[in-house]
């Protein structure tokens, strides 16, 4: 048995960082660890919001793999608080709003990307002019919340030119 102390993650100073940065209030430890993964694949930041679990549970680890210590990671704000955030680019991923397709990323430069936590989402407090979606079959409810941030954050690199 191994035991470590994890390092506590630096506060998020409120500010954008360059590129993109993904607000991530994942609950289920495989989705943090695997969205995560994503961030290091495409070269993005990550804030945890106040509802995630610590990245630094056995089946996150798993899920990250080395990719947990090529990210950035800070602690944020709450879900509902980062939705007051209201002049910050922060667009959520949602069934509802523009398409992901034609959203113009490289139009906002520094920009953040949330999702909602699993069930609940965001619906209830979330600006409806900051929201963007992916199309997808009308009798699909939704996607996985990690495969939707990971689809943002490739759109988002689409359009930055970057692999």
């Amino acid at each position: 048995i191994l035991l470590a102390s994890a390092p506590p993650l630096p506060e998020w100073d409120g500010n954008l960082l360059e590129g993109l940065t993904v607000f991530l209030p994942f609950q289920n430890p495989i989705n943090l660890g695997t969205t995560i993964r994503s961030a290091a694949a495409f070269g993005v930041s990550v804030v945890l919001l106040r509802e995630a679990a610590m990245p630094y549970l056995p089946k996150c680890l798993r899920a990250s793999g080395p990719a947990i210590f090529q990210v950035p990671l800070f602690r944020g704000p709450s879900l509902e608080e980062l939705a007051t955030y209201g002049q910050m680019p922060v667009f959520a991923l949602s069934p509802r709003g523009e398409s992901i397709f034609s959203f113009p990323f490289a139009a906002h430069g520094a920009m953040g990307l949330v999702a909602g936590m699993e069930g609940p989402g965001l619906d209830a407090f979330w600006p409806e002019a900051k929201r963007i979606s992916i199309p997808m079959a009308a009798h699909v409810e939704s996607l996985n919340a990690s495969v939707a941030m990971s689809i943002g954050m490739a759109c988002h690199a689409a359009q930055a030119g970057r692999p």
